[in-house]
């Protein structure tokens, strides 16, 4: 991927895979996630794919028809992870900015823009909110709604 052009409210990429513009708008911002492999934080890393699966770029709208396949605009905020890979080491030295993110100083954590949370499934149902904007992973009639709330009191406590 090749930077084709940076401006204040976005950055413009040309993918040389699929020879298009990607668009990101620079008032959406990154998802910084704190992540250990194998841990809880796995979760997170699962929805966000199956996010970023169902709402991979979505077209440009004001532009014209012929390169409204060329110029894709980003639905997703860009994901960032630190990632702990010794565990030993991260138990005896929290990080104070990841305290600063959550005070139990524990994995998953993840900041977005202001917001600051931790727990996979208060994540995993905020990425829900922000970004499955047609309902598809999580429609809003009550039966649907009240089996994930079921399912994830039942995955907090496993």
């Amino acid at each position: 991927m090749k930077v084709f052009e940076i401006r204040r409210d976005a950055a413009i990429l040309l993918s040389e895979r699929s020879q298009c513009l990607l668009i990101f708008v620079r008032t959406m911002p990154p998802l910084r996630l704190v992540h250990i492999p194998r841990f809880r934080s796995t979760r997170v890393f699962w929805m966000y794919e199956e996010l970023r699966s169902l709402y991979p770029l979505a077209p440009m709208k004001k532009t014209n028809a012929d390169d409204r396949d060329k110029v894709k605009i980003a639905r997703l905020p860009e994901l960032q992870v630190t990632t702990f890979e010794d565990i030993t080491s991260f138990r005896a030295n929290k990080p104070k900015w990841l305290l600063a993110i959550n005070p139990n100083g524990k994995v998953p954590s993840m900041q977005h823009g202001e917001l600051m949370m931790f727990e996979s499934t208060a994540i995993c149902s905020y990425l829900l909110d922000q970004f499955d904007l047609d309902r598809i992973l999580l429609p809003r009639d009550a039966v649907s709604v009240s089996k994930y709330h079921l399912y994830c009191a039942w995955t907090a406590s496993t």
